[in-house]
């Protein structure tokens, strides 16, 4: 066996022999030999958690198995794995367990017969970052979200926590979101909520499905109720004043375009004395 020989390259080989005589015979004709090439490795599909790999050579070898190993640029992750393959086997090798978001760097060797190739040269990939959720709108009763990093035709997973008593208000599968945006309904006024969402992922190669992980949630808080105040009461009017009370957390005052005033007559049982939609914040 022939050592320290070169991927993918030629070789010359001839041989002679040396005779009881101590004489040297011809060289035979050469024998032109070239080594396999080392594989080079090709990205079939990458998500969130997942990825999935090739490799290929510019002639085709028969490969028993193939390693691969994989670590992260970020963290001390590593991982070394050797998996069979069959004579009808696909040239693909499937990862899980990655963490969104990440960046990773690959490399692989494959078994020749009963020996063990050199390693490809490292291939750099990262993996897709996890839903992210941005507060869009607010009401008082509900609360507007956007997802960021999904695809457009794959299913969303919210979940929606009330801060004070971890009260759990929605868990729903959303499959069908409008510009990105979700609209959370029926919810308090004055009242924080956590938020986050996950979406599907799909590997075409390896057939997996499942869900991606968890978005880092967000806190919002519904707007207060409009407060209410008495200017002024005379035998045939009543002068009314109102502003939006501000939650504690706010940061910026929240812009409302109209009002809808409603005065109701207890005695009589009239809800609807008056009726209207005004623009001002008296009447």
């Amino acid at each position: 066996r022939f050592e320290r020989v070169q991927p993918n390259s030629s070789y010359r080989i001839r041989l002679r022999c040396l005779t009881k005589e101590g004489r040297w015979g011809s060289h035979t004709k050469p024998l032109v030999v070239r080594a396999a090439e080392t594989p080079t490795p090709i990205e079939l599909c990458i998500g969130e958690t997942f990825a999935s790999y090739s490799w290929s050579r510019n002639t085709e070898e028969s490969d028993a198995a193939v390693e691969y190993e994989l670590r992260s640029l970020r963290s001390s992750f590593e991982r070394v794995k050797e998996t069979p393959l069959a004579a009808d086997s696909k040239k693909e090798i499937h990862i899980d367990g990655l963490t969104s978001g990440c960046d990773y760097v690959i490399r692989i060797r494959t078994l020749l017969g009963d020996v063990w190739g050199r390693w490809s040269e490292p291939e750099s990939f990262s993996t897709h970052p996890r839903c992210n959720v941005t507060l869009a709108e607010r009401g008082e009763n509900f609360l507007t979200v956007q997802l960021a990093n999904k695809p457009a035709s794959t299913p969303a997973h919210v979940i929606v926590t009330k801060t004070e008593g971890s009260e759990v208000v929605l868990d729903e599968e959303i499959t069908s979101i409008e510009d990105m945006r979700f609209r959370i309904s029926d919810l308090d006024a004055d009242c924080q909520y956590h938020i986050q969402a996950r979406v599907w992922q799909v590997n075409p190669s390896s057939g997996f499905e499942g869900w991606g992980e968890f978005s880092h949630p967000i806190c919002a808080q519904t707007l207060r109720s409009v407060a209410l105040q008495v200017l002024d009461v005379g035998e045939d009017f009543v002068q009314m004043s109102w502003r939006r009370a501000l939650s504690m957390t706010a940061e910026t005052n929240w812009v409302d375009l109209k009002y809808e005033l409603v005065l109701g007559c207890i005695e009589t049982g009239d809800d609807s004395v008056i009726h209207r939609e005004v623009l001002d914040t008296t009447y």
